[in-house]
């Protein structure tokens, strides 16, 4: 595979994890402000049924997001070890620390997840008092 190649996969796996953070906050916000004027005139079952879709659309958009990112990652290192690469694009987040910023991003993405759980909780203990 040749250089440019690799980086042409580069900018659709970015595409990709750029696309799937979208979906990551486009769920997160509808969960959240379904919580917030909806939480407390939900039924337990409503509410379960609420917190597992957006358990699943967060943890799909976020597997999205990671994979997308780490397989970026992969091509640009690839990239760089090409023998005749001439590869000077400026994706500093690629280089040596780039496990870091996957994992950051993870980590990030689940504590909203638990933020959100948390939020939604919240708000139907409010109905209780």
């Amino acid at each position: 595979m040749s250089e440019a190649e690799l980086l042409e996969l580069v900018e659709m796996s970015t595409a990709n994890a750029f696309t799937g953070f979208t979906m990551y906050l486009s769920v997160m916000f509808a969960y959240v402000v379904t919580a917030y004027f909806v939480g407390d005139k939900l039924s337990s079952t409503q509410a379960i049924l609420a917190s597992g879709l957006f358990l699943f659309g967060s943890f799909a958009s976020t597997g999205a997001t990671v994979i997308s990112l780490a397989r970026s990652a992969g091509y640009i290192n690839t990239a760089k070890d090409l023998p005749d690469s001439t590869y000077q694009a400026p994706y500093w987040w690629a280089y040596e620390g780039s496990g870091f910023w996957v994992y950051f991003l993870l980590i990030t993405c689940s504590v909203g997840v638990l933020l959100g759980l948390y939020f939604m909780l919240n708000t139907r203990q409010s109905k209780t008092d």
